[in-house]
């Protein structure tokens, strides 16, 4: 059996121009540091440690491994980057305990260039300084793995990005072969994960789903975090304009601008107000989605408009300014065959509510998993969500001014999300409310990690592209840029998990801590 050590990867690194940059310049480090490094308890005879695609017989182009325990490996190329999920080995055995050292060493640089999405753990840590183990389970990293194995190799291309792989190759063009992704030919954007998902290209379809229309389908496994659809608008329609007319005749000038193609495409979506507007208002009051929760205007989009509504969604839609599309991102793993779904409600509703707002706004009643619960199952959902709601209201109220009262309420908020299954955009706010309370309070231990915290859920639900997780990134990593900050205490050093939680929520044996 034995046990393991190694380091995480979460969030995944989405293959953005600016990660794949990061990521060339670990292995640029990772080559330097260790290229020449020789270790007779290595598995190679003759003990060289790391084995990378440049040299002479190699077969393996995809990684670089560490030729000792277990071998441990990451991928050799920056188009790889979002499939590397772990490096670790087993370390208990005479055979194996040689890796802990340069695991460890692999760990220190990772950190350096991929910050705090990196996350050590060591199966035997009984101090709390370490998690004890990994955030992924072992068939997610072998899934991760497979679809490494089914990037293709051109033979007489590179990437236009310099590597230290290019000298160990001879610095010929030809004789190494690297990784290269196709992007979609009609965007100018980085491959989105939904391209990553497969070589042979997105990871849904749109298809009839019975009772519902259209609705998008997942054709592959979809795993947690991965962005299934980036879409740019057709054209956008203002959302506070008070004259149905004037609205109406803005959507005809955008059609007019369209071709025919694109035209037809817009005719063919749902309308579900019928004769009660003109065919083009009752077409973009169905499917229009908000570019922003603050923005006038909302988007047109046919791929992104085919989601339909569930109570207890699996994705989340997000405008992302930076790049000027709609992501939607997978909230969980969406298995192959099962429908992708957004939630169209603005706050958390109870059965009864969901009902009559879906109805009286979207025209439809509500047949989802969480609104078809038997009875007793639905009340025990509407009271927690109507907990949710309510210590949500009462955050925003001001009570959180006071630091005890107001992380209390924000883990207990946390811990119904989790009981509803719920880990849309409320995950990431609540931390950053718990942020928001310690910073007011001058609590710099305590803002970081809960900056760390919203900074990793967000990145899950929008992708670290997005404007509000590169803002939370540099609160992570400074929290003092926050206008409220000012430094008062540190982090204990020596606890463990549950004690560690219980310090972070200010919380002694489930009781308020007011020494610290």
């Amino acid at each position: 059996m034995g046990f393991d050590c190694g380091f995480d990867i979460h969030p995944r690194l989405e293959p953005t121009a600016a990660n794949k940059d990061q990521y060339q310049r670990f292995l640029d480090e990772i080559i330097r540091e260790y290229g020449d490094i020789y270790d007779e308890r290595g598995r190679r005879a003759d003990g060289k440690v790391l084995s990378t695609p440049g040299d002479a017989g190699a077969s393996d182009r995809l990684h670089i491994r560490f030729m000792v325990g277990e071998c441990p490996q990451l991928p050799s190329h920056p188009n790889g980057c979002y499939y590397f999920l772990r490096f670790s080995s087993k370390i208990s055995g005479s055979l194996t305990s040689p890796a802990e050292p340069y695991i460890k060493g692999v760990y220190k640089t990772a950190k350096k260039y991929l910050g705090s999405r990196v996350h050590f753990w060591h199966e035997m840590s009984e101090t709390g300084d370490e998690r004890q183990f990994g955030y992924y389970d072992w068939q997610t990293v072998y899934d991760a793995e497979k679809e490494l194995g089914k990037l293709t190799y051109p033979a007489d291309e590179r990437s236009g990005t310099s590597s230290l792989l290019d000298a160990d190759a001879g610095r010929s063009s030809n004789s190494t072969q690297c990784l290269d992704l196709k992007q979609d030919s009609s965007s100018s954007q980085p491959a989105t994960s939904s391209q990553l998902a497969s070589k042979n290209g997105k990871a849904y379809a749109i298809m009839p789903v019975p009772s519902k229309g259209q609705g998008v389908i997942a054709t592959r496994k979809i795993h947690k975090g991965t962005r299934i659809i980036s879409e740019a608008p057709m054209f956008k329609v203002p959302r506070d304009e008070p004259s149905i007319q004037a609205v109406d005749d803005a959507i005809i000038r955008a059609l007019k601008s369209l071709d025919r193609d694109d035209q037809r495409a817009f005719f063919s979506l749902c309308n579900a107000y019928g004769k009660a507007h003109s065919p083009f208002l009752g077409i973009a009051r169905t499917n229009v989605l908000p570019l922003g929760s603050e923005a006038r205007e909302g988007g047109l989009f046919l791929e992104a408009s085919r989601v339909n509504h569930s109570c207890r969604h699996n994705a989340q839609n997000t405008w992302n300014a930076s790049i000027g599309r709609l992501t939607i991102h997978a909230l969980c793993d969406i298995e192959e065959g099962q429908e992708i779904t957004i939630s169209y409600l603005a706050r958390r509703m109870e059965h009864s509510e969901r009902q009559g707002f879906l109805k009286a706004k979207f025209l439809f009643d509500c047949s989802c998993d969480l609104c078809m619960l038997p009875p007793a199952q639905r009340q025990e959902s509407d009271l927690r969500l109507r907990s949710i709601q309510s210590i949500d209201d009462t955050i925003g109220t001001g009570v959180a001014s006071t630091p005890n009262t107001g992380l209390h309420l924000v883990r207990a908020m946390l811990r119904l999300l989790e009981e509803e299954g719920i880990w849309d955009a409320g995950v990431p706010r609540a931390y950053y409310d718990a942020f928001q309370i310690a910073v007011m309070d001058g609590d710099e231990a305590r803002a970081k990690i809960f900056a760390e915290r919203a900074y990793a859920a967000r990145v899950v639900i929008e992708g670290d592209d997005s404007p509000t997780a590169a803002r939370l990134r540099k609160l992570a990593e400074r929290p003092s840029q926050h206008p409220l900050y000012q430094v008062r205490k540190d982090s204990p050093q020596e606890i463990d998990g549950l004690e560690f939680d219980d310090w972070l929520w200010r919380e002694t044996n489930g009781q308020s801590d007011r020494s610290s």
